[in-house]
């Protein structure tokens, strides 16, 4: 079989299990929802003993992961067939957007990378209904992160954040001043196999530093946080700098720049 076929092979494998992924959580989600409707409506088949064992085991799966601290296997599995396909696994909003867009005609969220109304006005532009913000959020009062993790996103810019496999085993940007911090140099650890073993960041390990509470993770749009406010300031920044950049685009328009 020659390699253009062996790489559509993985890649169609991949979509295979992203299939199985979403039916999984589509079981959880759904299958909760029934169970609560279904009693209250006196459905018999919601009381069936293999539908609701079946059912609280691929829960309390979910949940062991998340105490345990791995990433889930069909998310491990999808990634590497997708690098076995000559893909990285991430794709540029902007070619992914489109590509989507082409073919649906539903909801799109777009993450990565946003930190401004700017960003979200450009992400609708685009074509998508929705912007997703991760790192903006933790740098508020109300999250539930540690101070120093806080002010460090606000101190860090683009070159600070570290692309990297080692510490969950898929790829990840952490932030290279919370490594060099534990007396970690960021260019150890790149993209391949883990170099820490799992128990030794999320378990119960002998003391060292920890995944997520001594190397904290944060996106690139830690560029754009400057400061911790409450979280009702954020929002409110947004939406006035999603206006002025509606404005600014139909000024450019008027303008015959567009």
């Amino acid at each position: 079989m020659g390699t253009g076929r062996q790489q559509m092979l993985w890649l169609m494998m991949a979509d295979i299990v992203v299939a199985v992924h979403v039916t999984y959580v589509a079981i959880v989600v759904v299958g909760l929802a029934a169970i609560l409707v279904g009693s209250a409506a006196q459905w018999r088949w919601v009381r069936n003993f293999c539908f609701r064992a079946a059912h609280l085991a691929m829960i309390l799966l979910v949940c062991a992961e998340v105490l345990v601290g791995t990433t889930c296997p069909l998310t491990r599995l999808e990634n590497t067939l997708r690098l076995r396909g000559g893909q990285t696994g991430y794709a540029s909003p902007f070619a992914f957007v489109r590509a989507v867009r082409a073919m649906f005609g539903g909801v799109i969220a777009v993450a990565g990378g946003q930190s401004d109304g700017w960003a979200l006005w450009a992400a609708q532009a685009l074509g998508c209904d929705l912007g997703y913000m991760g790192t903006r959020f933790i740098a508020t009062a109300e999250a539930n992160a540690a101070p120093a993790y806080k002010d460090m996103i606000v101190a860090s810019e683009l070159d600070d954040i570290h692309l990297t496999s080692a510490f969950s085993g898929l790829p990840t940007n952490m932030m290279r001043k919370s490594m060099t911090a534990q007396g970690l140099d960021p260019a150890d650890f790149g993209l391949g196999p883990p170099q820490f073993a799992m128990e030794a960041l999320s378990g119960s390990a002998p003391a060292g530093p920890r995944r997520y509470r001594d190397i904290w993770s944060a996106g690139h749009s830690a560029s754009g946080v400057r400061d911790v406010p409450a979280v009702a300031q954020v929002v409110d920044r947004l939406a006035r700098e999603y206006e002025l950049a509606r404005a600014a685009s139909a000024a450019r328009l008027a303008a015959g720049r567009g």
